[in-house]
């Protein structure tokens, strides 16, 4: 994996994005590579300055043999409009530059072969990414209007069962392609296994965000500190008891024992108050 910093954001390349690079050029595509990489930084770019605009933090973005990827912190925690925003922004932006490369070429700065390349990889880049699957732009944009009539568990799994059933059609389209003319399409079958890895990573991260969320409830909606505890407590016992177990710099919630069963949570700032006001040695 190769890192690095540019306009305040971490780049993730990955060393297969080097050796395909190597690959087309060695196949002959010295015009399409250039325009498939423009269009790919215009793309993730604009997801860049979407997510900024929208006051939404950019973690990384990933660079891959088969396109690049937002990874935006927290993204289904987002308010629908600026998700929208953020998602539609990269097939916008590929629109445009599609836009530019046919104007481009009518005001004779390109020549026709030049400008149909961008105008062609631009489209494709944006009509994929429009595509109702996760990771996939439209994807998100499909969760952001689903949740609108759907819980957000079930709108994030139809969206990666999208992505299964476009996964699956590729890989059909691969096998089709090698039984009737003997080629295996790799772009398919690379873009398939893409596909399915993606939309699990998607899911994972939407849980590991919504259990973010709910212990930052528990801590009063506080931003939480890099650490986190969960501290089980008898009822009965006495808030002086606690203290022990509180420490600077990470947030810890109270879950109240009664009759084998948690009966309430209380947070740290909550018990540390109730100390402060005399309480400690009282039940809880």
């Amino acid at each position: 994996m190769i890192r690095f910093r540019a306009a305040g954001t971490e780049f993730r390349m990955h060393a297969l994005t080097l050796a395909a690079g190597a690959l087309a050029l060695a196949l002959g595509m010295s015009d399409e590579l250039p325009a498939l990489i423009m269009a790919m930084c215009v793309h993730e770019l604009a997801h860049l300055a979407a997510a900024r605009a929208c006051g939404l933090d950019v973690d990384y973005i990933e660079i891959m043999p088969f396109g690049g990827a937002a990874h935006i912190r927290d993204v289904y925690s987002a308010p629908r409009i600026r998700l929208m925003i953020t998602a539609a922004a990269g097939p916008l932006a590929n629109l445009l530059l599609a836009t530019l490369g046919a104007a481009l070429a009518w005001w004779e700065a390109l020549s026709f072969a030049q400008a149909a390349l961008i105008v062609r990889i631009n489209l494709i880049l944006m009509l994929f990414n429009l595509l109702p699957a996760l990771q996939l732009d439209g994807g998100r944009i499909f969760y952001a209007i689903a949740t609108i009539w759907l819980s957000p568990r079930l709108a994030l799994r139809i969206g990666a069962g999208a992505a299964h059933l476009l996964a699956a059609g590729l890989a059909a389209l691969t096998l089709a392609g090698w039984f009737t003319q003997g080629v295996v399409n790799l772009t398919f079958l690379i873009l398939a296994v893409f596909l399915v890895a993606s939309s699990l990573t998607e899911l994972r991260a939407a849980r590991e965000g919504g259990a973010v969320r709910t212990l930052d409830v528990l801590c009063g909606g506080e931003k939480l500190p890099s650490r986190a505890q969960l501290v089980l407590m008898a009822a009965d016992g006495a808030p002086n008891a606690a203290a022990e177990f509180m420490r600077p710099g990470t947030a810890t919630v109270f879950a109240m024992v009664d009759d084998g069963g948690i009966t309430s949570f209380i947070t740290g700032a909550e018990m540390a108050r109730r100390i402060i006001a005399g309480d400690g040695d009282m039940p809880i």
